[in-house]
């Protein structure tokens, strides 16, 4: 067949059902839509968890999206449990679509006694976390910043950034 019998026949085929949309309908809702979809932004919750051992103080922390820093925090100093205290999460409202969240912190040696070298000692570690954020919902990026070495380990080994993201249901 040639391409102009195929397209009057395909024209044909489509017509009675172009013929049955009823146009001032379909008019009337496309605004209310498009105004839905700018009125309605996505929600990201930011919350951290630092497991670095009593040897370790996070000097800072700061976790952003593109130019928009969500949460800076400095001298996050853990416990004799490893653990930093738990703090609040951070929300905020942005625009939907996929966002990479960048992670970036200082770690400073904490040691006394026969260690207090470690004091004088620092490393910067970052991770990126790519992100969706859909219209309407609540996304929670969770952050842990880790030592996963053993005890005999060199002060930088096994320290690692992660991020884990996932829609919130309310």
């Amino acid at each position: 067949m040639h391409r102009p019998l195929l397209a009057l026949l395909f024209a044909a085929l489509l017509a009675p059902t172009l013929a049955a949309a009823d146009p001032v309908q379909m008019a009337e809702v496309a605004p209310e839509t498009r105004q839905q979809s700018r009125a309605v932004p996505a929600t990201i919750e930011v919350d951290r968890d630092v497991r670095l051992g009593a040897s370790y103080v996070v000097e800072s922390l700061t976790v952003s999206v593109g130019q928009r820093v969500l949460l800076q925090e400095h001298d996050l100093e853990a416990g004799w449990s490893g653990r930093v205290a738990d703090r609040e999460a951070v929300r905020a409202s942005m625009a939907p679509g996929e966002r990479t969240v960048v992670i970036d912190a200082i770690l400073r040696g904490k040691g006394t006694g026969e260690f207090a070298w470690l004091s004088q000692h620092s490393l910067e570690v970052s991770s990126l976390c790519e992100v969706e954020l859909l219209r309407g919902t609540t996304t929670r990026v969770d952050v842990r910043i880790v030592r996963r070495a053993g005890p005999f380990a060199d002060f930088h080994e096994g320290i690692q950034v992660e991020c884990s993201a996932a829609v919130k249901l309310d």
